[in-house]
């Protein structure tokens, strides 16, 4: 469709339609200049903008602890050590969005709501804040009330990926004998960890110096720990992680931004006339 089919009466409907939008691309659209978007039913306007931003949780999948496998053995330390980085950024890149989509509903202009949000210590802590400030948020916002049970999904994944967020925090690098390096729970840490008892060397053995007899003790022990441990997670594994993290990030800035374009089309407190340009800039192309 050309911009003279835009601006000719049989190329345009006299009123404007998410369906009819839909057919554009953004430039067309902005073809059509300001005062036709305002003239639009701002419902309609809304729904429009809300296809650009489709929320895909279910591509999040679970966040379930993955099983050891010595079928993803890293054979350096190096390896691990990277993707522990990208993975603690990408999560606080999504720490990030959902900082901001606390601010969103608890519809504050300041920076106040997010260093209160940055204040809770624990991330069962800012979820509840989340979701208790969405509870006034739908309470005062009927019109957002389609967005409630996805709000109620989305903190559900973020409680489940802040542990496996931990795991990988407070984990630690381990060479696994014969096998190689993996990313595993510490063994002072109660909860990440079950008892399991040492081998003992009794005291006819202790006497014995063969190398291979300590070899093999030391193996033992080592193999223990192994036991111990309730996760160990290959450097394939937390990269599965890292991308996830930033995906949950993006979804939670999508959501965000309903929020924001529902607060720019329909507050009464916003005097602003419809900035086109504005709006362009928070919908991928």
């Amino acid at each position: 469709m050309s911009e003279g089919d835009l601006n000719s009466s049989s190329g345009t409907p006299e009123m404007l339609t998410a369906a009819y939008l839909s057919t554009l691309t953004l430039d067309q659209i902005q073809a059509l200049g300001n005062e036709r978007l305002e003239a639009m039913p701002r419902y309609e306007l809304l729904e429009w903008m809300l296809k650009r931003l489709p929320i895909e949780l279910e591509k999040l999948g679970p966040w379930d602890s993955p099983s050891f496998d010595t079928s993803q053995v890293s054979s350096k330390d190096d390896d691990l050590y990277i993707v522990v980085g990208e993975a603690i950024n990408a999560w606080e890149y999504a720490e990030s969005a959902f900082a901001h989509l606390f601010s969103e509903l608890v519809e504050a202009d300041s920076e106040a709501s997010s260093r209160v949000y940055g204040g809770i210590q624990s991330s069962t802590g800012r979820v509840e804040a989340i979701r208790n400030a969405a509870e006034v948020y739908f309470h005062e916002h009927s019109n957002m009330l389609g967005y409630k049970t996805i709000l109620s999904q989305l903190t559900n994944h973020i409680n489940k990926a802040s542990s496996r967020r931990n795991d990988i925090v407070h984990g630690r690098l381990s060479n696994i004998p014969k096998i190689g390096f993996y990313w595993t729970s510490t063994l002072y840490n109660t909860r990440k960890t079950q008892y399991v008892s040492y081998p003992k060397l009794i005291a006819e053995e202790n006497q014995n110096t063969d190398s291979i007899f300590v070899e093999n003790f030391i193996l033992q022990t080592l193999m223990t720990d192994l036991k111990r441990i309730k996760y160990a997670y290959s450097a394939i594994q937390i990269k599965e992680f890292s991308d996830r993290f930033r995906f949950l990030g993006q979804i939670v800035l999508r959501i965000n931004w309903r929020f924001i374009l529902y607060r720019m089309l329909f507050s009464k407190e916003n005097n602003r006339k419809f900035d086109l340009k504005s709006v362009m800039k928070l919908l991928p192309r």
